[in-house]
């Protein structure tokens, strides 16, 4: 959604083509802990990419229209990721290691719609959590920190929003403490006309005290 269109480049092919002049590729990809903006491009044109990426993740148009059209993309990419044994695996081996903790869930699923998403809710909570406080910026560059500095300082990346709540910093107990097994955990999916068996192994060493 955020490469539909913004503020001030409304016209969805405009958006493309600025990447498409200077040679360069995006993409973004969500999972349970955040979600990730990719963007790559020669140095001399890093300036500009990051002002460009600053616009589309803050600024974006988010109109019904491309929402709608969004939202049935996403149901088929779901409906393929059902049949995939690889992803089907992962979502278990989550579900398990992550029992009893918001990670149990899968970042989306085909019955996530099976009742309408409701447009308004779905952009007021990108509004209130995609926000510069709750975002980390990494670039691999041959530029100096400090023209990377400079160059963030003059985007809208650089204005933070000390009242907005981190959903980053609500998951820490989460990312900080491993799961606990005990004993042997298993589970087991069956699924129609598949041959092959697919496996994860997952083992934990239980930490000892150090002596002085």
């Amino acid at each position: 959604m955020c490469f539909k269109g913004t503020i001030h480049n409304p016209d969805f092919n405009k958006v493309i083509l600025h990447y498409v002049d200077i040679g360069a590729t995006w993409n973004a990809f969500s999972f349970q802990r955040y979600t990730l903006f990719v963007l790559k491009c020669q140095d001399d044109f890093l300036p500009h990419c990051i002002k460009l990426l600053a616009e589309e993740l803050l600024t974006s148009r988010f109109s019904l229209n491309s929402f709608k059209k969004e939202e049935k993309v996403v149901i088929e990419e779901n409906i393929i990721k059902s049949d995939n044994p690889k992803n089907i695996l992962e979502d278990i081996t989550n579900a398990s290691l992550y029992e009893n903790t918001p990670y149990q869930n899968t970042t989306d699923d085909i019955s996530y719609h099976k009742k309408k998403y409701d447009y308004k809710t779905v952009i007021d909570f990108y509004k209130q959590n995609y926000v510069p406080g709750n975002m980390i910026f990494s670039v691999s560059s041959n530029m100096s920190f400090a023209t990377i500095l400079k160059s963030l300082k003059t985007t809208d990346f650089n204005k933070m929003n000390q009242k907005t709540p981190s959903i980053h910093l609500s998951m820490m107990p989460y990312l900080l403490t491993p799961p606990r097994v005990n004993g042997v955990k298993y589970r087991i999916k069956h699924i129609k006309k598949l041959n092959s068996i697919f496996l994860h192994l997952w083992t934990f060493k239980t930490p000892t005290l150090l002596k002085n």
